[in-house]
């Protein structure tokens, strides 16, 4: 086994069931994988070499032929190919005395999950005999040519030539075989028939077509054309054959035109060499190659998830507003989902409304208005519980999960449930929306607590107005606009005629009762850009944005009228009618501060309640400053 910090966290045991060498180099050039084969060969222990500099033991791997090539790879360039004719020791390994093993390597790149760098994957293939017979077939060959060649003068020669080629055909390494211009075979030798699992008599007169794997018989075609064409000499190709048992191997072919003295073509010469196993080492290495890769994205894909879930926790914590976490939402969700649009829907005011969208907005706008019109239909008040019910009437599948948070629905967070038809979300799709629907629950939650409690902060208990604080924020800043763009504010102090004989006469619940049902009159008969506030005790006020003087004492006068058809009962019997004093004041008129404008309403409604009562005041700077 391997030592896990040298192999990076990566499991290269496949490699030792594979027959040829295969060394595993890091990008500084240590050595973090050295399989079975190597041992053998090079008689270096893997416990000794992993994690030592491969040029410790071979220093001409940092020759710039080798250094700069190997480079490529560590920056995930194209497979290379050390060829046995050109590098032919590139692990020098004896078998004899001073004779070396002639190697073949192909260099292929992995990725390194732990950084943009690249390992580099020696596959290291022993041709020595190959290499051997190869060049001894081609020595012999040559020989016999030169002896055909001089058959006119050394008879006896040529038989013997004629006989050493023939026991090289039949006892060759390699599978041979003659092929006639009609692509037949016509001769093989005993190699041949054991890589292609046929006997002799079925194979000639056979084409090599049809032994050809039915995806390689065009180019097979293409190639042996060509020959015939005298348009190369001989070709090389990697193709697969199909054996007797319908079994496909994979081969190397050789196809060279032998010709004779005068140059025509006789027959075509095919060395086969079984490359089945080798393949089969390249496979399971681009499998291998392919299960990383997709192993490093699903890694990639996971961290950019959790990056992205705890941007959008983040953001979500720091948004104060609606805005800002529907904003929020909408950027990070559809981040996660970028092929799914969706929405965030709530129950506001006994409406369903969108609080976020992303992709098709209309779609999601189509859906809550959709959801509102079942719901009225169904006679359901709040029907977000119900929503399994009414998706099932929609065209499109949705993926839904209710919005919920210590036992309150808020919402629900809804999603396109296919791309195409068939393509649902999937376990890890799912799973990721619950926890993003989590996260917006817990907003929603945070969102509608900070909302409480600012309406408590700025309400008043008793009478459901804008308390005295708020009040003069309000003025403050209407009477700045006003100021800017030049229109007038008006102003109205509104108190309850002898309201303390309200509570002495039935009690403190009356006196509330009394308030309460005046606050309820006023904000019935306001408009909605009109503020109304307790100012304190029995004493309201209205604030009238872009109201006249005229126009504000209209207004007081309506209130005024318009409060005596009140009635108010208390244990059966109904308590007496109530009557207001109003004193009625004008931004810039009767000030430029909202200090001012209160004060000038105050005065007025002194001046009210000193003549008389249930009556109208508007200020008027003969009006003498109260005693309180």
């Amino acid at each position: 086994m391997t030592n896990p910090q040298l192999s990076d966290c990566l499991n290269f045991d496949l490699f030792d069931r594979i027959p040829e060498g295969v060394c595993v180099l890091r990008s500084d050039f240590v050595v973090v994988f050295w399989n079975k084969t190597l041992e053998s060969w090079t008689k270096i222990p893997r416990s000794k070499i992993l994690g030592c500099p491969i040029d410790q033991y071979y220093p001409h791997f940092r020759e710039p032929k080798y250094q700069g090539r190997l480079q490529q790879i560590f920056n995930g360039g194209p497979p290379i190919i050390f060829s046995a004719q050109l590098h032919k020791y590139l692990i020098p390994v004896s078998f004899g005395p001073n004779q070396l093993r002639s190697q073949q390597v192909m260099v292929t790149g992995l990725p390194n999950p732990e950084g943009e760098e690249f390992y580099a994957v020696l596959a290291i293939q022993d041709v020595t005999d190959l290499t051997h017979q190869s060049q001894a077939y081609r020595k012999m060959r040559d020989q016999a040519l030169a002896e055909i060649q001089q058959r006119q003068h050394i008879e006896a020669a040529l038989r013997e030539s004629e006989a050493r080629y023939a026991k090289i055909f039949e006892d060759g390494p390699l599978g041979m075989a003659l092929i006639d211009q009609n692509h037949c075979f016509f001769r093989v030798n005993r190699r041949f028939c054991q890589i292609v699992g046929y006997g002799e008599e079925e194979l000639t007169g056979l084409s090599v077509l049809e032994i050809t794997h039915p995806l390689d018989r065009e180019k097979t075609a293409y190639w042996l054309e060509e020959l015939n064409q005298g348009n190369c000499e001989s070709y090389r190709l990697e193709k697969r054959y199909c054996n007797k048992t319908e079994r496909v191997l994979w081969v190397m072919v050789t196809v060279s035109m032998i010709r004779n003295y005068d140059g025509q073509p006789l027959y075509r010469l095919s060395l086969v060499e079984d490359i089945t196993e080798r393949k089969q080492s390249e496979e399971a290495l681009n499998q291998a190659h392919d299960h990383l890769k997709r192993w490093v994205m699903e890694l990639e894909q996971r961290n950019r998830e959790i990056t992205l879930l705890r941007d959008l926790s983040n953001a979500l914590q720091a948004s104060l507003s609606r805005g800002a976490i529907a904003g929020a939402i909408r950027h990070f969700v559809q981040a996660l989902f970028p092929q799914r649009a969706g929405g965030v829907l709530v129950w506001e005011q006994e409406e369903v409304r969108v609080f976020s969208h992303w992709g098709d907005a209309l779609v999601i706008e189509e859906v809550a208005l959709s959801y509102q019109s079942w719901l009225r239909q169904q006679q359901r008040k709040n029907g977000l519980c119900d929503c399994q019910c009414f998706l099932a009437t929609l065209p499109k599948e949705y993926f839904y999960l209710p919005l919920h948070s210590q036992n309150q629905e808020l919402g629900l967070f809804l999603l396109e449930g296919q791309i195409i038809p068939g393509r649902p979300l999937n376990q890890t799709e799912q799973n990721l929306a619950e926890t993003v629907a989590e996260n917006i629950a817990l907003a929603l939650a945070n969102l509608q607590l900070r909302e409480t409690l600012h309406e408590l902060s700025i309400r008043d208990g008793l009478t459901g107005l804008y308390n005295r604080r708020y009040l003069e924020e309000a003025l403050g800043r209407e009477v700045s606009l006003a100021l800017r763009k030049g229109y007038p504010v008006g102003v109205i102090m509104v108190d309850v005629d002898h309201f303390k004989n309200f509570n002495d006469t039935y009690g403190h619940v009356i006196g509330d009762r009394v308030l309460q049902t005046l606050s309820e009159f006023l904000l019935l008969n306001i408009r909605n850009s009109d503020i109304a506030c307790r100012y304190g005790g029995e004493e309201l006020l209205l604030i009238l944005p872009e109201a006249s003087l005229e126009n504000t004492q209209k207004r007081a006068e309506q209130i005024r009228q318009g409060i005596k058809t009140l009635k108010i009962e208390h244990q059966g019997q109904t308590v007496g009618k109530i009557t207001l004093s109003l004193g009625v004041a004008c931004f810039p008129q009767h000030g430029l501060t909202w200090e001012a404008v209160i004060r000038a309403a105050d005065q007025a409604l002194y001046q009210a309640k000193a003549t008389g009562r249930d009556r109208v005041v508007a200020f008027h700077p003969s009006i003498d400053e109260p005693t309180r």
